[in-house]
């Protein structure tokens, strides 16, 4: 019985940990879906090139950047918040409606979206965004369901086994 109830723990917490971990995710998506169209109308108010830079600075995602590009994938902008020189690698999978993807060991959200530049032209800008802070959440998270698993598992061990020893020795 024992064995039957880490099984149930571990399926339990497991379910518990991917919900988590698609619920933060879309949280996170939902967040910089909402920059994004507060982007497009920034944009749309623009009757040239001339300010969309400081337009663009305005919404990065906090360590994140933006990245637009053309219809051939040609880069226009690219627009960094952080400060370490390294380019953020990403992937854009334009069915999905985020992508996660791996650098440097964290997870990173990126979306597209396909605007109309103030050159009419249709153009592509992609929001990129760390989680670093949602990596640290799932960590904490794997951590805590562990030791639960390990603290509720323990009492139901020694339980099991002093049933077994007051049912095993015989009736005197």
């Amino acid at each position: 019985s024992t064995l039957l109830t880490l099984i149930i723990f571990i399926c339990s917490f497991t379910g518990i940990y991917f919900v988590y971990q698609y619920l933060a995710y879309h949280t996170e998506f939902e967040q910089l879906q909402t920059q994004g169209d507060e982007m497009l109308v920034a944009i749309s108010e623009l009757e040239d090139t001339q300010n969309i830079k400081a337009v663009l600075r305005s919404y990065i995602p906090p360590n994140g950047l933006i990245h637009v590009v053309d219809e051939n994938d040609k880069t226009l902008i690219r627009l960094q918040a952080t400060t370490d020189t390294k380019k953020i690698n990403y992937k854009v999978d334009e069915q999905e409606h985020y992508t996660i993807s791996t650098w440097e060991g964290m997870p990173v959200m990126a979306i597209t979206y396909p605007i109309i530049w103030p050159t009419h032209e249709v153009v592509h800008v992609q929001f990129v965004q760390p989680l670093t802070e949602l990596k640290d959440h799932l960590v904490l998270l794997r951590w805590i369901l562990i030791l639960m698993t390990l603290l509720a598992i323990i009492p139901i061990y020694l339980a099991s086994q002093a049933i077994v020893k007051i049912t095993a020795t015989p009736i005197e």
